[in-house]
């Protein structure tokens, strides 16, 4: 089985930072990571089960799979019904900023 790994090319990378002011370089390759680990078919995109995945295990926190697929939607620009990796810096980005400014009250 070929499964394709996502990589984060300078390009992309400046992009993403550009778009998300947050987020540092470490934070993006961080996404990269849990992105490559659980688009378990290496398909380049990962569906609202392996979102759900993710989300539970880096945000501490339990979704649902109904939130999941809300979130999802919310940032599933072409409405394919799974995220690329550019959607799910902008999800995963989102979902933490709550939690960031949680830490600095």
């Amino acid at each position: 089985k070929n499964a394709k790994m996502v990589t984060v090319s300078e390009g992309k990378m400046a992009e993403l930072l550009e778009q998300h002011p947050s987020l540092t370089r470490e934070r993006v390759e961080e996404f990269r990571d849990s992105f490559n680990l659980f688009d378990k078919d290496g398909n380049g995109a990962i569906d609202d089960r392996e979102l759900q995945l993710v989300l539970n295990r880096v945000g501490n926190q339990h979704f649902d799979l109904e939130a999941v697929s809300k979130m999802m939607a919310s940032v599933d620009l072409n409405d394919d019904k799974k995220i690329d990796f550019s959607e799910f810096v902008a999800l995963m980005a989102r979902s933490i900023k709550p939690f960031q400014e949680e830490l600095k009250d």
